[in-house]
């Protein structure tokens, strides 16, 4: 083979490569996220949001609602089972909670590739723990798995209303 052969054959090579990691980008990029589509009136307690999976998989979720504490988000205070906690890729959710708190609060969802941890995430938060009870912090913080679910906060809200300009002090 000539020179010009094997460098138009790497070329080549090179160019199918880089469609390769085009296509699988465009396959692995989306994002799951929650956006407010009715607010039943002024004296009612009940929302409904949609929840849209832009991946082109499917993946699993669950929900979160935080209230604001003076500028900072508290922990989750919503614990709702009315929605399924899998949704299919390209494919959207509607669901329905009670609002959270006449205050600022916001519906956050978590979502991931599965339910369940791959074996050598589970050992290493074994390990973790073991560095952990051994007092070794530094061996069980470079061990422990990062969190497997993607935060993804939603619409802000005041009661059953969007936060907008007018309410935000």
């Amino acid at each position: 083979m000539s020179r010009k052969a094997k460098i138009l054959s790497g070329l080549l090579g090179l160019a199918v490569v880089l469609t390769a990691l085009a296509f699988l980008r465009r396959q692995l990029s989306g994002d799951v996220s929650a956006f407010l589509i009715d607010g039943r009136g002024p004296d009612s307690t009940s929302v409904s949001f949609v929840v849209t999976n832009s991946f082109r998989r499917p993946v699993v979720y669950y929900l979160e609602g935080q209230v604001d504490n003076l500028g900072s988000w508290g922990k989750s205070t919503l614990h709702c089972s009315n929605y399924t906690g899998h949704i299919s890729g390209c494919s959207t959710e509607t669901i329905s909670i009670r609002t959270l708190s006449p205050n600022r609060w916001r519906l956050v969802v978590l979502h991931a590739e599965s339910w369940q941890t791959s074996l050598l995430t589970q050992r290493r938060r074994k390990l973790a723990g073991f560095a952990r009870q051994h007092n070794w912090k530094r061996l069980s913080a470079w061990l422990e798995p990062s969190g497997s679910f993607i935060r993804s906060p939603g619409s802000e809200m005041v009661g059953n209303k969007p936060a907008n300009s007018e309410h935000i002090k």
